[in-house]
């Protein structure tokens, strides 16, 4: 997983895709979901904006796991710019409690309406 530094966003060029692998590749190139995602903080700070249903949630999925494989078990998630649809949130209740069977936490940070 490529991580960019927190407060920079990915810089993108024409072409640059290509040297991604495919899994990496999805949740970079998915419209309705961006996620900046910041593993050399403590806790990991991840980013999202857009939207996340059942699909876009596989990519978050993903990273989540890719992070606790990696013996990180915080997480702070920004979603103060994120529309979370029912399936959303269903797939946040999975992540929280796989998040919390391995001893760790996740803080949301939800808009204020």
């Amino acid at each position: 997983m490529h991580v960019i530094p927190a407060g920079q966003e990915p810089e993108r060029r024409r072409g640059d895709t290509h040297r991604l692998s495919p899994p990496d590749r999805a949740w970079r190139d998915d419209v309705a979901l961006e996620m900046w995602i910041d593993e050399s903080s403590t806790p990991v700070a991840i980013r999202l904006a857009g939207t996340l249903d059942e699909s876009t949630g596989a990519n978050l999925d993903r990273v989540v796991d890719e992070c606790l494989a990696k013996g990180k078990f915080g997480f702070d998630l920004d979603a103060r710019a994120l529309h979370i649809t029912r399936s959303g949130q269903v797939l946040m209740g999975r992540i929280r409690r796989r998040i919390a069977a391995r001893g760790g936490h996740l803080r949301v940070r939800l808009a204020v309406a």
